[in-house]
């Protein structure tokens, strides 16, 4: 695998005691734990702007990251955009070479990649966007047709051996686009699984928005029981609403953090009682300052029992200023979202969107768009990197 040089600013701290892909994994060492790595900028391979970061952990611990190749220009589909795989077996310090597994010609693209891990089959699954020349997210018809050149579509992709080979894609176009629905995408970043303690333990989901003939965006989920075999997709949680990312709470129920469409500044939050499919009305977080970009949520411990102080604490990453993408941010809660007391700035700055997921060895990971917000960056912490803990 090809190692990447560690920046000047690197913080490297004593390795920490390996532990078992599939054992719960110990906290690291209470000494504070930051590393950074630039995997791509702007130029590189002769790619124009590296865009939308995506990750999951494998069942074997590997680390398997997306990233849009955005080949002649920054825009959104529709262009030419490829989506590239690079994989890490030690903890992010060192990374494959970029694979590119989405690759189509003639000004068809395929873009925003959300990853999603099955803890039971070990599968990994790849959602992205995928558009015809000419057709973005504004201008998608409300075609079901999987073989319509009027309207982006759900694509999926998946992989059997950690993110080494893909098979696919199959289109879900007609399984899962709401009637009346134009253009739609996965959120770009990860799907979740339910837990064991989880009502519907084991159930696939993955956030998706899609927008309304009267051009209000959507949220919602999708999702599938039978290890994603078939999919379908939940009502909308609200219009004005847009990116969004699923979090399991303490006592098995799903907290939906949403970002903003077109006013607000603050991330939104709904919650369902049925594993995801239902929710109440979304309302602003007072506390999670947004300028309406991705964010991510996470649990900081997956398979903490039910009711124990370890299920209710969240981390949870965004551009925390009213108006600008800039000054990337990770916040800790101990309750279960209800408060974030622990606030610790990553990267001052210019910024953009951020995924997470917790690693292997119990540190953390996070993938975000670096300073110009034309390359990608990947950084590893602790939560004592954090300042301070539930």
């Amino acid at each position: 695998m090809k190692t990447i040089r560690l920046l000047a600013a690197t913080v490297v701290l004593p390795w920490l005691l390996p532990v078992v892909a599939g054992e719960p994994a110990s906290e690291p060492a209470n000494a504070p734990l930051f590393e950074t790595v630039q995997l791509e900028q702007a130029g590189d391979a002769g790619v124009h702007t590296y865009r939308i970061p995506a990750m999951t952990v494998a069942v074997d611990g590997t680390i398997v990251i997306a990233i849009d190749a955005r080949n002649h220009s920054g825009d959104d589909l529709p262009g030419d955009i490829d989506i590239l795989i690079r994989r890490s077996s030690d903890n992010g310090r060192s990374w494959s070479p970029a694979q590119r597994v989405v690759d189509f010609k003639d000004g068809t693209g395929g873009g925003d990649g959300s990853l999603l891990t099955d803890r039971e089959t070990g599968r990994i699954f790849l959602f992205y966007a995928y558009a015809p020349p000419g057709v973005g997210v504004f201008n998608s018809s409300a075609d079901r047709d999987p073989a319509s050149l009027t309207t982006q579509h759900p694509h999926l992709l998946w992989s059997d051996d950690h993110g080494r080979s893909w098979q696919g894609p199959r289109n879900l176009i007609a399984q899962i686009k709401p009637q009346g629905a134009h253009g739609m995408f996965a959120t770009s970043g990860h799907g979740i699984q339910l837990s064991a303690h989880a009502p519907a333990h084991g159930r696939l989901l993955q956030p998706f928005a899609w927008l309304d003939g009267k051009r209000a965006m959507h949220a919602g989920n999708a999702w599938s029981d039978d290890h994603g075999a078939t999919w379908q997709m939940g009502p909308s949680i609200g219009s004005g609403l847009d990116e969004n990312k699923a979090v399991e709470l303490d006592d098995g129920r799903v907290l939906q953090n949403i970002r903003a469409f077109r006013k607000g500044n603050r991330r939104l939050v709904a919650v369902s009682r049925d594993g995801g499919i239902h929710f109440d009305a979304a309302a602003p977080e007072p506390a999670l300052v947004d300028p309406r970009n991705n964010a991510d949520i996470i649990r900081v411990h997956p398979d903490a029992a039910p009711g124990s102080r370890e299920a209710r604490m969240l981390l949870f990453s965004n551009t925390a200023h009213p108006t600008k993408r800039m000054d990337l941010t990770v916040r800790l809660s101990c309750d279960a979202g209800r408060t974030w007391p622990v606030v610790k700035r990553l990267l001052p700055g210019p910024a953009m969107y951020s995924t997470m997921a917790r690693l292997a060895d119990g540190s953390f990971g996070i993938l975000y768009e670096n300073g110009n917000a034309r390359g990608i960056s990947f950084a590893r912490f602790n939560l004592a990197w954090l300042g301070a803990s539930c």
